[in-house]
């Protein structure tokens, strides 16, 4: 597994689509979807927490209340990860796409361990000292929308990953209007007066 993990894992990079044909290939169990979307969602919010605190020290503002409650963190990022899936299953259907909200699912668990691994080698690279480029984030912002749409082009069978990455900018956007009403709903009002 670690084998067939790591060469796909490198395949991403190379032919996206290819790599996720692989995932989508895969054998899987009931639930084994949702069950990787979550391992990847905790281990993130771990990696992401033990980041913070090593930059940041103590902190009182949104993010390290987040910290102080890590359930709601990766409740949150679950939630919003799950969100996800059922967008890119629902608005792929709504322009005659072929893939099913489990592969919508794993399509984001996929995702999200493609851009863990690789956040976590840049993170390990700034603490071993080496110069990173500023236009790393901006890059890395760029692999994740390239990889996305061609993920989704090839769940739902689209031939045009550039139509695909347009879809997938204006329901990004949507995304974003949602996760400000729940911010504002789910987190104190203390907590977000810190971040203004």
């Amino acid at each position: 597994m670690i084998s067939w993990l790591t060469d796909t894992f490198l395949l991403t990079f190379t032919a996206p689509r290819a790599a996720m044909r692989r995932v989508l290939s895969l054998q899987r169990g009931p639930g084994a979807e949702t069950l990787a979307l979550l391992l990847v969602t905790v281990c993130g919010a771990l990696i992401s927490g033990l980041a913070t605190l090593m930059i940041t020290g103590s902190d009182t503002s949104l993010f390290g209340w987040l910290l102080e409650a890590p359930l709601v963190s990766v409740a949150m990022q679950f939630g919003s990860s799950l969100l996800g899936a059922v967008l890119i299953w629902a608005g792929g259907k709504r322009f005659g796409g072929t893939g099913s909200l489990k592969d919508g699912v794993l399509v984001i668990a996929w995702l999200d361990f493609v851009m863990l691994i690789t956040q976590l080698v840049l993170v390990l690279a700034l603490f071993a000292g080496l110069p990173l480029p500023g236009i790393a984030g901006p890059a890395l912002v760029l692999l994740l929308l390239v990889l996305l749409s061609s993920f989704i082009a090839e769940m739902h069978g689209f031939q045009s990953v550039a139509k695909t990455l347009l879809g997938v900018i204006l329901g990004f956007f949507l995304v974003v209007m949602i996760l400000s009403v729940l911010l504002v709903a789910l987190i104190p009002r203390e907590a977000l007066l810190n971040v203004i």
